[in-house]
């Protein structure tokens, strides 16, 4: 098998790799923990924002944008601010992530098919599925 690139540059090219590699895991070591703790906090955050809104007295807890079609709207608004309550919560503590994350993500996408249909609802259902 001919060799297209000289020694030197392959030699070169280890050591970027090299490099790029202990990079990475010292990311992956020191500051992955911290951006997975800012990313869960702001979704955290949204989630709380909105249950905290669905809560107060003069709005009722959102019948119209929990509507789904087994479910009375009373009841489906009720689940809804519950999971928007509760999950956030567990989430932003890390317990349960991946436990807390699903119904977080059925009820955004529930959102998105029913109520609003925003490209910022897939992007939140996509980062809390993956």
């Amino acid at each position: 098998m001919p060799s297209y690139f000289s020694v030197a540059t392959r030699a070169r090219a280890s050591i970027s790799l090299r490099i790029w590699f202990a990079a990475y895991r010292s990311y992956k070591r020191i500051y992955h923990p911290f951006v997975d703790l800012g990313i869960r906090l702001a979704i955290a955050r949204l989630f709380l924002h909105s249950a905290e809104v669905q809560a107060t007295p003069w709005h009722n807890l959102a019948g119209d944008k929990h509507s789904l079609n087994w479910l009375s709207p009373p009841h489906a608004g009720l689940l809804g601010t519950g999971i928007e309550f509760i999950c956030p919560i567990l989430f932003a503590l890390g317990l349960f992530t991946r436990a807390t994350a699903v119904p977080m993500a059925i009820l955004t996408l529930s959102v998105h098919t029913s109520y609003q249909t925003r490209d910022a609802n897939l992007f939140l259902g996509a980062i809390l599925i993956g």
